[in-house]
C-alpha cells in the first residue's frame, strides 16, 4: 500500500537524519539544468564513522562512474535521434558509500520537489497559499533517479523514492530483496541480481567438483540474501561446512580457525571488500596462506587487484566473477584526458590531485585496468530513462496531433511516476557496448557474469586472469587450463579437492561425522544380509532375498523345498513309494488269501482299515516332499492325522476284543464264545472316530488356512529359500493328544491280556506296536516341538521321519508277519513254526478253552505248593 509523504512526515525523516549526524563537505553534489532532470546517487568520498563525516576521495572507477553518467546526458542531448527538442540535466549527489548518507540525499531529493512545487505558479491562477487542485500539476524536478551503488543504499533509497513515485535504476545494486515489487516496486537494474551470481558460483563449484565449501557473508541485506539464496539453491548438491555471517567488529582469527578446522579448502564470500580483506588480514596473520581456494562474488570482483592489494599473499588463488559489461574505447580515451580545467565535476579536482600525487609519490597506479569500474553500466541506467521519455514523447508530442498548449516540454515534465515506470518495463534497447537491454516483470535483466582468477603473472605480480562467460545456460570457454593452482592442496598442478570424505566403496554406508554438514562422512559395511540403501546412508535388509557380492543389490535366492530333486526328498519318496507299493501287494495277498484260518480269526475288516490308514500316512509324507502350493498344504496337514486315526483306532479295537476274550476266560468255565463287538458297530465306531479327526482338522484348517512358509536359510556368506508348508504346532499337538487315546487303549488292552497262551502271538505284535509308537513318539515329537520355527527342513525331517518308521512298523509286524505264515509255514509239522502258524489259527472258542486249562495247572500248581 502506497503512502503519500505529508510535509509533516518530511519533517520527522529530516529530523531522524540530523539523529545519524553525519557531516558533509559543500561541494555534495553535481548539478547541470535542463528541461528534465535525473538524478544520481554514487559513492564519490568515503565515509569516516569515526569523524562522521564525508573524507576521502575514493578511487578511480568511483569518479570514473560519475563521468559516465555526464557523458551519457551530453550523448543523449547530442542525439537528435533521442528525445528530440529536449536536454536533459542532472542532480548527482554523493553518498559517500554510506547507507545513511544515501537515504539522506534520497529525502533531499523529494524535499527539494516539495520546494519546488511551493514555488510554482499553475496556469490556471492557482495561488501557493492555496491547496493545490487536481487541476493544477507542478513541475516535476527529479523525473528519476539512476542508483545508488550498494545494495543497502538502494534499499533506503527505494524505500523513500516509492513514497513519493520516483523511478529509479540502479547500476550495480544486486541484492535479490530488490527484486520484492510490494517493496520495491519504483526500482529497476541494468545489472543482474544476486540469484543469478549464486546460481554461477555454484555452477563453478561443482565444475570443479567441489562439494564441501565454506560460505562468509557480510551481515547486511546483500550478504544474507545471497546466503539464503545460495542455500536454496545448492541444497541437495553441496554441503556447507562453516556457516557464518561476518561485521566488521567480527573476531577474524576465530572465523579463518573454524575454517581450518572443518577442512573446507573452498571458501564462498559473499561480502564487501573491506571485510574482505579483513578475512585475508586475518589468513596471513595465521600463516593460512595457500590453504584456501576462495570463490569471491561481485562485491570483491568490482574492487578488482587493488582492492585487495595488500593481501596479495592471501588473495591468491581467488575467483572473482562481476557483471558482464564490455568497456567503451572513447569514453575511457576521454576519460583519460580529463582535467579539472575540462569538466564542471566538483570533484574531479580532488580525484585528480590524488592521482597525480600517487603517480609520483606512491605505488598504487591510477587509473587500474584491473578494475571493473562498469562505467558502461552506469550509461545503460541513463539511457533506459532516455528511451522511456523518448517513447512518452512520441505519444504525447506527435507532430500530427500537437497538444492543445503545444508545450511537450511541460506534459513531459508532468508525467506521473506510474506511467514512466510503466514505460520502463517496457523499454528494450541496443546498449552502446553491452546487447541488448530489456527489464522483466521484477524489473530485472537476465544473467551475464564475466569470471577471473588471481594468480602471479611471468613477473610475479598478481593478476585478475579472466576465464570465461557465464549466462543463463551456463559457462562459454571456461578456460580452466590456464589456471595456475596456488593451493597447497593441489598435486602437480591438478584440481584441489574440496570434499570432506572421499565416496565410500561398494557395500559401505556413509555415517555422518558432523549431523549439519551433510558431506562428512566415515563409511562402515553392510554385512550379513543387508545392502546400501538409495540414499547411501543406512544399511537395509535384503528380504527374501541375498545381497551381491558387493552388498548393493538384492538377489533373487534359488527356491528350495523337500522335493525328488534333493537326497532328503528322495528318501522320503523312495521309502514312502516302497510302503505304498507293499501295501498294494498285501492288499492282493489278503484277497488272494481271504479264506485262510489266520486272516478269518484277525478281523479283516479292521485290517483292511489299517492298511488303510498306513497308506494314508505314507502318502502324506509325500506331500511333504514335493514342491508346496495350497492343495498341497491341505493335504499335508489334514491326511497323517486321519491316516494315523484309521491305524490306531482298528489297533485299539483289536486290542479291545483280545481283552475281552481274556476276560471272558478267566471269569469263567464256560466254553462259550465271548460276545464280540459286531463290525457293523466296528464300522460305526471307526466312522465316528476318524469323523472326529477330520473335524479337528477342518476346525484347524479354517483357523489357520494353509499357505506356504518361505524361510530364508543363511550358510556363511549363502543363502537359500526354504519353502514348506505351515505345518502348525498347535494342531500337530491336538491331532497327537487325540490319537494318543487310541494308543493309551491298545497298550492297556494288551497289557491285561498279556497272560493270552503263548502261541497267540497277535497279542504280542499289537503291544509292540503300541509301545513301539510311543517310542517314536517320543524321540522324534520331542525335537519336533523345540525346533526353531524357522528350521522347515528340520521339521520337517522329524515329521516325516517319525510317520514312516511308524508306517513301516505296523506293516511288519501286523501283516508282513501273517504273510509269512500264510506262505511259509507248514501246519502239519511240530515245529516252532507249525505252532506259530497254528496260533494264528486258533478260534474264539478253542482261544477260551485254552485259556481255561491254563488257569486251572495255575490253581493246582497253587495248591501244592502250599502243601
Amino acid at each position: 500500500m502506497l503512502i503519500k509523504m505529508t510535509p509533516t512526515m518530511s519533517i520527522i525523516i529530516v529530523l531522524m537524519l540530523h539523529l545519524v549526524h553525519f557531516t558533509k563537505s559543500s561541494s555534495d553534489k553535481y548539478f547541470v539544468d535542463g528541461d528534465l532532470i535525473l538524478g544520481g546517487l554514487m559513492p564519490v568520498h568515503d565515509y569516516n564513522e569515526t569523524s562522521s563525516k564525508c573524507e576521502g576521495i575514493l578511487a578511480s572507477p568511483f569518479i570514473k562512474r560519475v563521468e559516465a553518467f555526464v557523458y551519457a546526458i551530453d550523448k543523449i542531448n547530442n542525439d537528435s535521434a533521442i528525445l528530440p527538442g529536449i536536454n536533459l540535466g542532472f542532480d548527482i549527489r554523493d553518498t559517500c558509500y554510506y547507507d545513511a548518507v544515501a537515504l539522506g540525499e534520497s529525502v533531499n531529493f523529494v524535499l527539494d520537489q516539495e520546494h519546488a512545487n511551493e514555488r510554482t505558479t499553475c496556469s490556471h491562477g492557482c495561488k501557493i497559499e492555496q491547496t493545490p487542485s487536481p487541476s493544477c500539476k507542478s513541475i516535476r524536478n527529479i523525473t528519476g533517479v539512476v542508483g545508488a551503488q550498494r545494495s543497502g543504499s538502494s534499499i533506503q533509497a527505494a524505500t523513500t523514492f516509492g513514497l513519493y513515485q520516483v523511478p529509479q535504476i540502479s547500476y550495480l545494486s544486486t541484492s535479490d530483496e530488490l527484486s520484492n515489487k510490494i517493496k520495491y516496486k519504483y526500482f529497476l537494474r541494468t545489472v543482474p541480481p544476486d540469484r543469478f551470481q549464486v546460481s554461477a558460483m555454484i555452477d563453478l563449484v561443482l565444475h570443479f567438483n567441489w562439494t564441501y565449501v565454506s560460505i562468509l557473508y557480510s551481515d547486511d541485506s546483500y550478504g544474507r540474501n545471497g546466503y539464503r539464496e545460495f542455500q536454496q539453491q545448492s541444497a541437495d548438491r553441496i554441503c556447507l561446512a562453516v556457516e557464518e555471517a561476518i561485521s566488521a567488529s567480527s573476531d577474524f582469527n576465530h572465523i579463518v580457525k573454524m575454517l581450518l578446522g572443518r577442512g573446507a579448502v573452498t571458501v564462498v564470500l559473499f561480502l564487501n571488500v573491506e571485510i574482505a580483506n579483513a578475512i585475508y588480514d586475518a589468513v596471513e596473520r595465521l600463516n593460512a596462506t595457500g590453504v584456501f581456494v576462495w570463490v569471491a562474488s561481485d562485491a570483491v570482483g568490482n574492487a578488482g587487484i587493488n582492492g585487495i592489494a595488500q593481501h596479495e599473499a592471501a588473495a591468491e588463488g581467488t575467483f572473482t566473477m562481476v557483471p558482464y559489461s564490455k568497456r567503451l574505447p572513447e569514453f575511457d580515451i576521454k576519460f583519460l584526458r580529463t582535467t579539472p580545467s575540462t569538466t564542471l565535476n566538483p570533484w574531479f579536482a580532488e580525484y585528480y590531485d590524488r592521482r597525480v600525487n600517487c603517480e609520483l609519490n606512491c605505488d598504487e597506479e591510477w587509473p587500474e585496468d584491473d578494475y571493473n569500474s562498469h562505467d558502461t553500466l552506469v550509461m545503460d541506467s541513463v539511457y533506459a530513462f532516455a528511451y522511456a521519455l523518448h517513447n512518452i514523447q512520441g505519444s504525447l508530442c506527435h507532430k500530427d496531433r500537437p497538444p492543445p498548449t503545444g508545450d511537450c516540454v511541460r506534459l513531459l515534465q508532468e508525467v506521473s511516476g506510474d506511467s514512466l515506470l510503466e514505460e520502463l518495463r517496457n523499454t528494450s534497447f541496443d546498449s552502446l557496448v553491452n546487447g541488448r537491454l530489456e527489464f522483466d516483470s521484477d524489473g530485472d535483466i537476465y544473467g551475464r557474469y564475466r569470471m577471473s582468477y588471481f594468480q602471479r603473472d611471468v613477473m610475479g605480480n598478481l593478476r585478475a586472469y579472466p576465464i570465461g562467460i557465464w549466462t543463463t545456460g551456463g559457462f562459454s570457454n571456461l578456460d580452466e587450463e590456464n589456471i595456475a593452482w596456488s593451493v597447497k592442496s593441489s598435486i602437480n598442478g591438478s584440481v584441489p579437492r574440496s570434499q570432506c570424505s572421499e565416496p565410500c566403496k561398494p557395500g559401505f554406508k556413509e555415517v555422518l561425522i558432523y549431523e549439519r554438514v551433510q558431506c562428512c562422512w566415515k563409511c562402515e559395511e553392510c554385512t550379513g544380509s543387508t545392502i546400501v540403501d538409495q540414499t547411501g546412508y543406512e544399511c537395509i535388509e535384503c528380504i527374501d532375498t541375498w545381497p551381491d557380492s558387493t552388498h548393493m543389490n538384492c538377489l533373487e535366492l534359488d527356491n528350495v523345498y523337500v522335493s525328488w530333486g534333493s537326497h532328503l526328498g528322495s528318501l522320503i519318496i523312495v521309502t514312502a513309494s516302497i510302503g505304498l507299493a507293499a501295501i498294494f501287494v498285501i492288499f492282493v495277498f489278503f484277497i488272494y488269501y481271504r479264506n485262510e484260518q489266520i486272516l478269518q480269526n484277525s478281523e479283516p475288516l479292521l485290517n483292511y482299515v489299517i492298511l488303510i490308514g498306513v497308506s494314508v500316512v505314507l502318502t502324506s509324507t509325500i506331500t511333504l516332499a514335493v514342491e508346496p502350493n495350497e492343495a498341497v498344504c491341505y493335504a499335508a496337514r489334514l491326511l497323517p492325522g486321519v491316516g494315523v486315526c484309521m491305524m490306531y483306532s482298528s489297533m485299539a479295537l483289536k486290542s479291545i476284543r483280545l481283552q475281552k476274550i481274556f476276560k471272558v476266560a478267566f471269569a469263567s468255565d464256560s466254553t462259550q464264545n465271548p460276545k464280540l463287538i459286531q463290525r457293523s458297530k466296528q464300522l460305526g465306531l471307526l466312522f465316528i472316530t476318524v469323523s472326529i479327526q477330520i473335524a479337528l482338522s477342518l476346525i484347524w484348517l479354517f483357523l489357520r488356512p494353509p499357505a506356504v512358509l518361505s524361510i530364508r536359510k543363511v550358510e556363511g556368506d549363502t543363502a537359500r529359500m526354504e519353502y514348506s508348508c505351515n505345518l502348525e504346532r498347535n494342531e500337530v499337538i491336538t491331532c497327537l493328544t487325540y490319537n494318543f487315546i487310541f494308543i493309551t487303549i491298545c497298550c492297556a488292552s494288551v497289557f491285561k491280556a498279556r497272560d493270552l497262551p503263548d502261541n497267540y502271538f497277535e497279542s504280542r505284535f499289537l503291544s509292540f506296536c503300541s509301545f513301539t509308537t510311543i517310542v517314536i513318539i517320543l524321540t522324534f515329537a520331542a525335537p519336533y516341538f523345540v525346533t526353531d520355527e524357522k528350521e522347515l527342513f528340520t521339521k520337517c525331517i522329524y515329521l516325516t521321519c517319525g510317520l514312516i518308521l511308524n508306517s513301516w512298523i505296523v506293516l511288519i509286524c501286523m501283516f508282513l508277519i501273517k504273510i509269512y505264515a500264510i506262505r511259509y509255514v507248514k501246519p502239519e509239522e511240530e515245529t516252532p513254526n507249525a505252532r506259530f502258524r497254528s496260533s494264528t489259527t486258533l478260534s474264539t472258542r478253542t482261544l477260551v478253552t485254552s485259556m481255561q486249562m491254563q488257569k486251572r495247572t495255575w490253581s493246582t500248581n497253587s495248591e501244592g505248593s502250599t502243601m
